[in-house]
């Protein structure tokens, strides 16, 4: 995630593009260190979408829209704005969804046109972003001049040491400013946060995988090869025993750590977990959630051994 971390920081909502790959009615499991959903915190995902969906913009009812315009001038004229908050939203994130982003440029609110100047410019902002998979808006809160609009995203999961996770669905709050007679979309102030699945399904993963291995068969893991002790997966071939596997934890920030954060950036710890196999060989085994399922990332050796 590290460049779009980046880009976010400097385009803002982007989360459109990525955030708008969400679908329609889906179950929503975050993930917790127990065995219950738990809400995650308002993560940076990728691009200009970082800073769009990371809550970068602080909602304080002492500041308003008016503030935040910038000096600047858009090169290009905007199209007309919605009638209500809600269609501001859903226009935007049709045209997003659709890939049309220059329709998308012409609903933003002057600020946000502004700072990406122009359609061609908006559009070239995307190559950070992902694809959106589908939307839902859920509720709308109006406040003066300002209105809070709810959505549920479904996006394209992916995982790469470019781009760092992008998780299959966030929950986003699009900002709604009235402009030119009716409503816009403050890009720029919206937020999103990532939601993953449920914890309690890792150790499945983490087990079916060991199984796999056990065989010396192909197992399901990431496609740029395993991280940390990664010769430990290898003792699994032909082992024998049954196979044992614990709760699933998170990262521990130790040097045991630094293959994967040099892989996908610090949110690593936020959203990968470490389970821990006893038999038939002991090693913990780090995943990452790649979509509804949990892909095994790395391995580490077991707490009493050093890498």
């Amino acid at each position: 995630m590290h460049r779009f971390v980046a880009a976010l920081a400097r385009a803002g909502l982007v989360v459109a593009a990525l955030a708008l790959g969400l679908g329609l009615a889906f179950g929503v499991h975050e993930f917790a260190d127990d065995h219950s959903d738990a809400a995650t915190p308002v993560v940076n995902l990728r691009g200009a979408v970082a800073r769009a969906l990371a809550n970068d913009v602080t909602n304080d009812a002492t500041s308003t829209h008016a503030d935040a315009v910038p000096q600047a001038t858009p090169s290009e004229p905007p199209d007309d704005a919605a009638p209500t908050p809600r269609d501001a939203v859903q226009r935007f994130l049709d045209a997003e969804s659709a890939q049309q982003y220059g329709a998308a440029y012409g609903l933003l609110s002057a600020p946000d046109r502004a700072e990406h100047e122009s359609r061609a410019g908006w559009t070239a902002d995307h190559a950070d972003l992902p694809a959106i998979a589908g939307f839902r808006l859920d509720g709308v809160q109006v406040h003066d001049d300002r209105a809070d609009v709810a959505v549920a995203l479904r996006l394209h999961p992916q995982l790469n040491p470019d781009d760092g996770l992008v998780p299959a669905r966030a929950r986003a709050t699009y900002i709604a400013v009235a402009e030119d007679g009716g409503w816009r979309v403050a890009f720029g102030e919206s937020s999103l946060a990532a939601e993953y699945p449920s914890t309690a399904s890792a150790p499945g993963a983490v087990r079916s995988w060991v199984r796999a291995r056990v065989r010396c068969a192909h197992a399901p893991e990431f496609v740029g090869g395993l991280l940390g002790a990664a010769a430990r997966a290898d003792e699994l071939c032909g082992a024998h025993g049954a196979v044992h596997v614990g709760r699933a934890v998170r990262l521990p920030e130790t040097d045991q750590d630094q293959p994967f954060l040099a892989a996908f950036g610090s949110d690593v710890h936020e959203w990968s977990r470490v389970v821990p196999v006893d038999a038939p060989v002991r090693l913990r085994v780090v995943v990452a959630p790649l979509g509804e399922r949990w892909l095994v990332v790395g391995v580490l050796p077991a707490p009493s051994e050093r890498s």
